[in-house]
């Protein structure tokens, strides 16, 4: 893992040689795969949850968790909040969340 300086800097190696928006999404899918530091401490209406993985699905990426059933779910990255205490972790999210915006 590289640790990148700046969420544009994460931005800029998410997208590097992607030319439409699902290449880059793919980007942003392979940089927090291979570099966020997993199970992800994540908040969703409140209630606390740990990410254990991502998915790419429906042009968007969703967080994995697992419920108190066992079974998985997919919750778009974007419908949390962020509490993991690794602030690359959170630096990397917010970047996913500042392209998706501003593209």
């Amino acid at each position: 893992m590289l640790v990148k300086d700046s969420i544009d800097e994460i931005i800029e190696d998410a997208i590097v040689d992607a030319y439409d928006f699902n290449e880059q999404l793919w980007g942003f899918y392979t940089v927090l795969d291979e570099e966020l530091s997993f199970p992800v401490k994540i908040q969703v209406l409140g209630q606390d949850f740990k990410a254990v993985g991502i998915e790419y699905k429906c042009e968007r990426l969703k967080w994995i968790v697992i419920g108190s059933n066992g079974k998985n779910y997919l919750i778009d990255i974007t419908d949390t909040i962020i509490v993991d205490k690794n602030s690359y972790n959170r630096k990397i999210v917010q970047a996913y969340r500042k392209w998706l915006v501003c593209g």
